[in-house]
Formats: C-alpha cells, structure tokens, sequence
C-alpha cells in the first residue's frame, strides 16, 4: 500500500497547483487509499499463496487492525514526514542553495538573498507569516504581527512539548 499511495502521492503532488496546501492534500489521499488497503486485504488470501500457517492469526480483525496501524505509521511515521523535510526544511534549503551555487560556496548574504531558488528569506518568513494568518493563528495590523487566542494556545501547547521533549532552540 505504500508504494501505491506514493504513485498516487506523486500524482496528486503533479497536477495540483502551487496555491494547494500540499500536506493538507497528501493526507486527504492517505484517508483516501485506506478503503483500497481495506479491499485489498479482504479481497487477498490470507497466506498470501506462500506463507506458513505458523504466521498467521485466528483473528482477521486483528490482523487488519495490524495493516492500518503499519500504514499508518508509515505513512504519518515516514512519508509524511520525508515530504515536510524536504518541502520545509530550513536548513537543508539552504544546503541545496549552496550546492546549486555556480562555486559551490555562498556568502551569508547570498544565502539571504538567494534562498528558495532566489525567492530570499525574506519571502521564506512573509509565507510563514501569511500561513499563520491564513490559519487564524495570527493577525497583522501595519507592521506587527500578534497572536490570536488560537495562536496562543498552539503556542503554548507546542511550548510546552519542546520542554518535555527537552527541545534545544
């Protein structure tokens, strides 16, 4: 199912536009695929044509309880999270801004400007911003920018994990 959902993923990711909340879309395909995994696992024999009746459960529905808590955790435990590297990851960013560089070398102040194929980390913050008001998470009035109650509430939920998690900013 993995290797079908990623067919499907890679689809989806080409033909929808650049204004789609890409994460939102990958899950919305993971929900969808879970009904094809739930065919495909009933529709299938359940040694599979070769595996020793050793290895197999007296409880269908355990066994598919076991299919979707594997699914789901590669897909949330692992595609999911493979995408937001690659998609948000600051840091590697910026070393693949480096490492497409003509010398292969940036100054801090081309790293700024250059950031994201040239778009700068000026734009890299103002789309963050953007997605925070989008997300009612905050609000903007001339130049400052202010939590909602929402956004204060995220924020300190996620505070408080990175402190139990022992999180170093």
């Amino acid at each position: 199912m993995c290797l079908v959902y990623l067919i499907v993923m890679s689809v989806g990711l080409r033909l929808a536009g650049p204004a789609v909340l890409r994460a939102r879309l990958l899950f919305r395909l993971f929900l969808l695929t879970l009904p094809l995994s739930a065919l495909v696992y009933w529709v299938t024999p359940a040694d599979l044509g070769f595996l020793p009746v050793a290895w197999l459960d007296a409880n269908p529905t355990i066994e598919f309880g076991f299919l979707l808590f594997l699914y789901s955790s590669a897909f949330l435990g692992g595609i999911l999270q493979l995408y937001n590297l690659a998609d948000r990851g600051f840091s590697l960013r910026i070393a693949m801004d480096i490492h497409s560089s003509s010398r292969g070398s940036m100054t801090a102040e081309d790293v700024v400007r250059s950031y994201s194929a040239g778009k700068g980390i000026i734009w890299m913050y103002q789309k963050r911003i953007d997605d925070l008001i989008r997300l009612r998470l905050a609000e903007a009035a001339d130049d400052t920018v202010r939590a909602t109650a929402a956004g204060k509430r995220v924020a300190a939920r996620f505070s408080w994990l990175r402190r139990f998690l022992r999180v170093v900013a």
